[in-house]
């Protein structure tokens, strides 16, 4: 953990919860703290409901965890929603020995959408994903008409387009693009499927679960975030994706000067924030959500 939640001046409570697929995990619970409230006291519990909350279910990049999204949860918190901070699987203190390019981690999110309407919660909900999280994010929304909107920040359209841009950035070490280059190869890529499936019992279809596959399919807002110097996934991948959502409800915003790591950082935070509150408040509305039910598809 490279922060806590009492380093950003949040109150927080340690959750537990499973996954779809029965995948034990942890999250902070931070319940919404308009900006000059003290974090005083634990976070309030299912006996104490706030049903005009909007709630967030954020999640996190690949070798990340909670922690690292605790700047975008505080500004959240500061504004009036609800977050709940998930370590997805084989993060984090959550269980689980293998991970997906963010298909299987949208059961992580369900999981969550479940446990925040099993504290009493109901406002709306919205997914925000980061990196591979958002991915995630994608696929939930795709699947569960109970999250009412996405913000994806550096989603990618699929792993074969990561190690694509991986090969051909020229500050990775040649030897290790070389390799990359190598498991490029459609014989070695069939090879790792099937041994990662014999591994963990999961079938892994590459075109179904790809972002892509998953923006065709979401009916609900979403806010797409790129940095213009991100060569892993980079704005094109963003337009591409804001293109063939079938959705009327979408952004995209490119933050100037920012890379994969560093969205939400720096000079550009302000940008950055305001353009999440915006579109929140433009097309979240406030009141009870009607709760939906979630038909997860585990492909």
């Amino acid at each position: 953990m490279i922060h806590t939640p009492a380093d950003y001046g949040l109150s927080s409570e340690v959750v537990s919860f499973s996954s779809v697929d029965g995948i034990p995990l942890k999250a902070w619970w931070l319940p919404d703290q308009p900006a000059g409230a003290s974090a005083t006291g634990p976070a309030p519990t299912s006996a104490q409901p706030q049903p005009t909350t909007v709630n967030i279910v954020m999640a996190h990049g690949r070798d990340m965890n909670r922690s690292g999204m605790l700047a975008r949860a505080a500004f959240l918190v500061h504004n009036e929603y609800n977050v709940l901070d998930v370590d997805l699987r084989n993060h984090g203190e959550s269980a689980g020995n293998y991970l997906t390019p963010g298909s299987r981690e949208a059961l992580d999110i369900l999981g969550g959408v479940a446990y925040v309407r099993s504290r009493g919660e109901r406002g709306p909900i919205v997914a925000f994903g980061y990196s591979y999280g958002a991915v995630a994010a994608l696929h939930a929304a795709a699947q569960c008409a109970d999250v009412d909107a996405v913000v994806a920040d550096s989603a990618f359209i699929s792993p074969d387009d990561v190690l694509k841009n991986v090969v051909h950035e020229k500050s990775i070490p040649l030897h290790f693009r070389i390799l990359l280059q190598f498991a490029r190869l459609p014989l070695l890529d069939r090879s790792s499927d099937l041994m990662f499936r014999l591994r963990t019992g999961v079938r892994i279809d590459r075109d179904t679960a790809s972002a892509l596959a998953a923006v065709r399919r979401i009916r609900q807002p979403i806010l797409f975030i790129s940095g213009d110097r991100d060569w892993l996934a980079p704005t094109e991948n963003a337009r591409r994706m804001y293109q063939e959502a079938p959705t009327a409800r979408k952004q995209l915003v490119v933050i100037p000067g920012a890379s994969h790591n560093t969205t939400s950082s720096g000079a550009m935070r302000p940008l950055y924030e305001s353009s999440v509150l915006d579109f929140l408040a433009k097309n979240i509305d406030r009141q009870a959500s009607a709760v939906a039910a979630c038909i997860p598809d585990l492909y």
